[in-house]
């Protein structure tokens, strides 16, 4: 009996003795890890820190990590999250860092809670979500009121089936802001038609939006619509027409210019006075025949331009009318 407790004994001494360097290797690897958070923190790599600050926490969760990453938040102005960590430090005064820097420590907390505030909000329905500064930090109930960085915020909640209620509040520094906060229900969607509305459509016509339409009769207009080759015959033929008005009304003009020069100085003798008419009235009659031929190569020119148009536009298709009643809730509705 004895001979098995001294075997007992020396097992239990040689785990304590080969436990004993795995724990200082852990509290070793830990603190060389802290050293490197901090360090990337000094830098300002406060994301890369944060990053290992978590991974030193979930295998040593102790009141040394807390602390460490509680600086380094209050060094990058993280002010929320710096308070939650150094209070969770602070709860564990036996912790051997805790108690020989517990004087630095509360010293930063005090200056954290300094850029703190309280913001309280009674009134939304339960399920309800808040945000502070677009983020969102919770939902309602609140069971206590919300740690928020001093200054002016924008605060909103949202809610199902309520209109968002949005605010710009001012959160005093170590003070507490309450709000009170009504929801506005959201108003139900009106339907186009109401239940009881009912449209038939004649044969041969389709009901969309509430109203009865022609297939053939929509196809044909769409080819109707803007017709260029007909819009170029008018104007074709209206210009070949004036063209042509002003070419004889001009031949006419000229005509009797000739015409009266020869009642004056057609006979057998020939004055001064005609000799010198006749070159002022052969110049005229010239530029009349220039101005004559430009307006007949016009009016040939828009002639062959309308036969043109009005050929193209006659090779379109031609919308065909079709007359319907449909039933609608006021009565009957015509449709052509």
């Amino acid at each position: 009996m004895r001979a098995r407790l001294r075997q007992l004994r020396w097992a239990t001494l040689a785990a304590s003795v080969m436990a004993a360097p795995a724990a200082s290797a852990q509290h070793s690897d830990s603190d060389l890890l802290l050293r490197r958070a901090s360090e990337r923190c000094r830098r300002g790599d406060v994301d890369g820190a944060r990053a290992l600050f978590d991974e030193i926490f979930s295998n040593d969760p102790s009141a040394h990590t807390l602390g460490e990453m509680a600086l380094c938040e209050q060094r990058a102005g993280r002010w929320v999250e710096a308070e939650t960590h150094l209070s969770d430090a602070l709860e564990q005064p036996d912790d051997p860092w805790v108690r020989r820097h517990q004087g630095t420590l509360q010293q930063a907390l005090a200056d954290i809670r300094q850029h703190l505030g309280r913001l309280s909000i009674e009134g939304p329905p339960d399920g309800a979500e808040l945000f502070v500064r677009d983020r969102r930090v919770g939902t309602f109930p609140m069971r206590e009121p919300l740690r928020v960085v001093a200054g002016i915020v924008d605060v909103e909640v949202r809610a199902e089936g309520y209109r968002p209620w949005r605010r710009v509040v001012e959160i005093l520094a170590g003070g507490a802001t309450q709000q009170r906060v009504t929801l506005d229900a959201e108003r139900p969607r009106e339907s186009a038609a109401t239940p009881h509305e009912t449209v038939v459509c004649s044969e041969g016509f389709v009901l969309r939006n509430g109203l009865c339409y022609d297939p053939l009769a929509e196809t044909q207009a769409a080819a109707q619509r803007g017709r260029p080759w007909r819009v170029m015959g008018f104007a074709g033929l209206g210009l070949a027409v004036a063209s042509t008005a002003l070419a004889i009304g001009l031949g006419v003009s000229a005509n009797g210019d000739e015409s009266d020069y020869l009642a004056r100085c057609g006979g057998p003798s020939v004055s001064t006075q005609c000799v010198a008419d006749r070159v002022n009235t052969q110049s005229s009659l010239d530029g009349q025949a220039t101005v004559i031929n430009i307006f007949w190569v016009v009016a040939g020119v828009s002639t062959v331009g309308a036969a043109v148009g009005f050929g193209l536009d006659a090779q379109r298709p031609r919308r065909v009318g079709r007359l319907g009643l449909s039933a609608a809730p006021a009565g009957l509705r015509v449709t052509w």
